[in-house]
């Protein structure tokens, strides 16, 4: 059983090598009277739930993966920066309830297989003492000569109390969803044998149920889905949707038993979970594949 890794080749610079020999978070960023960079030119603001911070993302940078976050008044400033090893941008996830934490990854431009991309690792920053946390990995150099890194890309989703974290380990012949309690980090796992991929993860209101896509196949043109439901307590799942040849991610609970999927790319449909029964949200918009 073989664990997926991705690795990039980066070619860069010999003073953009050098720069990049630490590849972790790098120092933890200091309160400033001004931001890094000026925050109109962020490509992705958003605010805390709260009302009392705001967090700007900057897109592709030559040196730096770029974040900032201010307090409403700006008399609080903390600035992320790492360096870049491949990664297009910082991006977001998004606030934690109580506004104390931003969740963020590093997205990362793919060309190949990878059925449910959702970036690479996640990180939290702190706002309270402006600490970065790594909450999962966002994958390792391999080859330091070359500069190849591997990267890790984690389908995942915190649970509306940001209590648990689900997330997913593919390998080659089996994929494992995974419940992390966020305070102890203890963890817990069901593992869906003959499937190697897994994403699209989304929680009930109740957080008592979440549902996900996993994914048998090599390429795109092989690829069967399979809709699971898992009871989080017990991790006892129930297939909802099996074999199907289009993907299907789960995108939100409506209700406590109906669930909005959407044909990747394409339609959406409402799925019953005690009946089974995919029916078309002739309502919503589509999109072509």
């Amino acid at each position: 059983m073989r664990q997926h890794s991705y690795e990039s080749v980066l070619i860069f610079s010999f003073w953009l090598l050098s720069s990049c020999s630490n590849i972790g978070v790098g120092n933890l960023p200091q309160s400033k009277s001004t931001p890094q960079a000026p925050l109109n030119q962020a490509e992705t603001i958003l605010p805390s739930p709260d009302g009392n911070w705001t967090a700007y993302f900057y897109g592709y940078d030559l040196k730096n993966l770029m974040l900032s976050v201010t307090n409403f008044d700006d008399t609080v400033v903390w600035n992320v920066s790492q360096a870049n090893v491949g990664g297009d941008a910082f991006t977001p996830y998004r606030w934690s309830k109580d506004s104390r934490y931003i969740y963020f990854n590093t997205h990362v431009a793919i060309d190949g297989y990878v059925p449910f991309y959702q970036g690479a690792g996640l990180q939290r920053l702190d706002v309270l003492n402006g600490k970065v946390s790594e909450i999962l990995s966002s994958g390792y150099m391999s080859d330091a000569t070359y500069h190849i890194y591997s990267w890790n890309f984690v389908p995942f989703s915190l649970s509306p109390d940001d209590k648990q974290l689900a997330y997913i380990k593919n390998f080659d012949d089996q994929t494992q969803l995974v419940i992390r309690d966020i305070k102890t980090d203890s963890e817990k796992s069901l593992t869906f044998k003959g499937y190697s991929n897994a994403g699209s993860i989304a929680w009930s209101s109740q957080q008592n149920q979440l549902v996900l896509s996993i994914a048998k196949g090599t390429n795109w043109s092989n690829t069967l889905c399979t809709i699971e439901l898992v009871e989080v307590d017990s991790l006892t799942p129930r297939t909802l949707v099996k074999d199907k040849d289009l993907v299907f991610d789960p995108v939100i609970w409506v209700n406590s038993h109906t669930i909005l999927v959407q044909e990747r790319g394409g339609h959406y449909f409402y799925l019953d979970i005690t009946t089974k029964k995919l029916t078309p949200a002739s309502e919503l918009m589509t999109f072509p594949n």
